[in-house]
């Protein structure tokens, strides 16, 4: 087993490595360029939490010692393809027992998700939305195991997550001196995860939207496991395709685009320095739209205007092409935020729905362990009267004096102590004295019983001698 993963470590890291640097996407992956940081504190394109350290060709993500460290490492930008894989390489060391786990996230707040601390497990996150693949062991047993979450479940508060896992597979990870891969791909119908080449799951019952954040996590206990990652490689089929967190627009919407510019620079000429300095003071009140987040999450606090959507006098309009412009502009504008308000009502609504359906579960799962009414009234009847006999105790024990009654227990006790010490021993001896046989009585009857036997003797001896004898 160890020979196995020690060639498919090398298959994917010498003649492959060429390969995957050429097709992976940079913005999006570690490991590609050595070394992985430049500063030994910060890398491209990632947020990194705790306290992880960098060397030329791997980050030491927790150290043999001390124990209990928490370190996370989160992409900064949300990835924008539907289809993609993520290979991940990584090693595990550490002594007998496990003592960690090691996540790879995919989620849609990403590092200030959960408890916004960056370094969550599954185990103590706050309820998050998106994939969480968990390394660790379970049970006493190495596995992956896969988590879905769509913003509402808590996994902190179950008494057993293992148990929530959608997918899982056992996975040896620990102390084969060689890094393992574990590789996320998501196709237009199913969602694989792999391991060293071998697949550990796949389904077409699951699926992730684009625009969520990647992220690495480990954590561990005392004694602790030692988390080192390799690299984070991001691929997608669609690179060429869709730009940077930028939907894909639409052929005929250059000559909009044209004729809003026309429009813009013709505001700027006719607005003066007052109305720019108010604007400018408004945009910098405005707060900025947190990629990743869903639509009723953000903090809206003022109307976003569209190009076009800007006000003017009524004799700005020279033309009825300019008026019609105008108000094409405006009905398109207003059909877009109207079709946000019902995005975000939609999503409301399945909230409230998720809430509702979550209610009625609980609901139903407690309907079952209601006890009794009356079995509850004769449960405080019994409560109040064990308290009232407690209490009746406890005044009697600390309103009453008891030392007479202790010196009389004393006195009776020494009593009965001297008895048994001196009277019992005398008793004993005068009884023997008065009640027991007399040796003279004994001796007497001894001879007496020697003398009738010697007298028999004699008897049987004259007899025998006295009796004819017979001559053949």
């Amino acid at each position: 087993m160890g020979n196995m993963r020690l060639l498919w470590s090398l298959l994917t890291a010498l003649p492959l490595y060429g390969l995957v640097a050429a097709e992976a996407d940079p913005e999006y992956s570690i490991g590609l360029r050595k070394p992985i940081s430049d500063d030994r504190r910060t890398i491209p394109g990632f947020q990194t939490y705790g306290s992880p350290q960098f060397l030329s060709d791997r980050i030491i993500l927790t150290p043999p010692a001390p124990g209990n460290q928490r370190v996370g490492v989160w992409s900064k930008l949300t990835l924008p393809y539907d289809e993609f894989s993520v290979d991940t390489e990584f090693r595990v060391s550490g002594g007998e027992r496990a003592g960690g786990s090691f996540h790879i996230w995919y989620t849609a707040r990403g590092g200030q998700g959960g408890s916004g601390t960056g370094t969550d497990t599954v185990y103590t996150s706050k309820p998050w939305d998106g994939l969480a693949l968990v390394v660790d062991s379970y049970e006493g047993v190495g596995s992956l195991r896969a988590y879905l979450n769509d913003g509402q479940l808590d996994y902190s508060h179950h008494h057993k997550p293992g148990a929530l896992a959608f997918a899982h597979c056992d996975f040896s990870y620990r102390n084969w001196g060689v890094q393992s891969h574990v590789k996320l791909t998501q196709a237009a119908k199913t969602l694989k995860v792999e391991i060293d080449g071998k697949v550990c799951f796949e389904t077409d019952k699951a699926r992730v939207p684009k625009g969520y954040y990647l992220g690495i996590t480990a954590a561990t206990s005392d004694p602790p496991d030692s988390f080192e990652l390799f690299s984070l490689v991001v691929d997608s089929p669609q690179k060429g395709n869709v730009k940077r967190n930028e939907a894909p627009k639409q052929p005929n919407q250059q000559q909009q685009q044209q004729q809003q510019q026309k429009q813009q620079q013709q505001q700027q000429q006719q607005q003066n320095q007052q109305n720019q300095q108010q604007q400018n003071l408004n945009n910098q009140n405005e707060k900025p739209y947190t990629p990743g987040r869903a639509a009723h999450e953000q903090d809206f606090e003022k109307w976003k205007t569209e190009p076009g959507e800007e006000d003017h006098e009524a004799d700005f309009f020279k033309t009825q092409e300019e008026q019609f412009q105008d108000v094409h502009n405006r009905l398109q504008g207003l059909t877009h935020h109207l079709a946000t308000i019902q995005s975000q009502l939609g999503m409301i609504y399945d909230k409230i729905d998720g809430l509702h359906h979550k209610e009625e579960s609980m609901r139903a799962e407690y309907r079952g362990r209601n006890v009794p009414r009356e079995q509850i009234d004769r449960m405080e009847t019994r409560i109040g009267v064990i308290e009232n006999l407690n209490m009746q105790i406890a005044n009697a024990i600390t309103s009453k004096d008891y030392s007479h009654q202790f010196e009389n227990l004393h006195k009776t006790l020494r009593e009965h102590h001297s008895n048994l010490l001196y009277a019992v021993p005398d008793t004993v001896t005068q009884v023997l004295a008065t009640g027991g046989p007399k040796i003279g009585m004994m001796l007497t009857i001894v001879v007496l019983f020697q003398i009738a036997l010697a007298a028999a003797y004699i008897i049987y001896k004259r007899r025998r001698n006295s009796s004819p004898k017979k001559y053949l």
